[in-house]
């Protein structure tokens, strides 16, 4: 566990951590980006790339990433960052205050063993996946293959997992839980079209009740 850390949290030129699985960050009010971004920024192509591939291997086996309570981060990663989750299972974010939204959809497009996420307590987030204009807008199709589970929790900005122009495939996820207020959820996609074959059932609890019911008409609003 990091707590208390200093931003950059991790240097692209000076880290690397292949073999860790399990990363919690806490109470790191200082963090702003978990990794410098400085080769992609302000250095050319050659080099950018190269920043890329190095950021990574910081966390080509990370299975395990909860973040809390980091109150200065606004995103996990740049827009235009080539990072990659590929062996994530479990995220958790959450008492981020400006965190906008988790992924870009290319980010996404790598979280290929992801089976649980969850987001709960950022004031400022409005989707899940990001979708303004200047990230991934060709993205024709975004595929959670191995997802099961996906938790919401107290987002009063939310309004949708993802609100651009693609098709959402979901073949394992089987429950979504909205927990507390997130006021502004009405649908789960946006523009485009969802397949969710193995879902049944939506649970919602607010302090006063708690719900069971099928997702068709919810589904409905994308």
């Amino acid at each position: 566990m990091i707590s208390g850390a200093r931003q950059p949290l991790f240097s692209n030129q000076k880290v690397t951590l292949p073999k860790l699985r399990i990363l919690t960050l806490e109470i790191c009010n200082s963090v702003i980006e978990i990794w410098d971004d400085y080769d992609t920024k302000d250095r050319g192509q050659q080099s950018a790339a190269a920043a890329g591939r190095s950021r990574s291997a910081i966390f080509q086996s990370l299975e395990f990433l909860r973040i809390s309570k980091c109150g200065r981060l606004n995103k996990l990663l740049e827009a235009n960052s080539s990072s990659s989750f590929e062996n994530l299972t479990v995220l958790e974010v959450s008492d981020c205050e400006r965190m906008e939204y988790l992924f870009t959809p290319s980010a996404a497009k790598t979280l290929v063993l992801l089976k649980k996420m969850g987001a709960s307590k950022c004031q400022a987030m409005t989707e899940i996946i990001a979708s303004s204009p200047e990230v991934d807008h060709d993205d024709k199709l975004l595929s959670f293959d191995n997802l099961e589970l996906l938790v919401l929790e107290s987002l009063p900005s939310l309004t949708s997992f993802y609100m651009g122009n693609c098709t959402l495939e979901f073949p394992k996820l089987s429950r979504v839980v909205v927990v507390g207020s997130c006021p502004e959820l009405w649908s789960f996609c946006g523009q485009g079209t969802i397949t969710t074959p193995k879902l049944r059932t939506f649970v919602r609890r607010t302090s006063r009740k708690r719900r069971w019911i099928r997702l068709d008409a919810w589904l409905r609003g994308c």
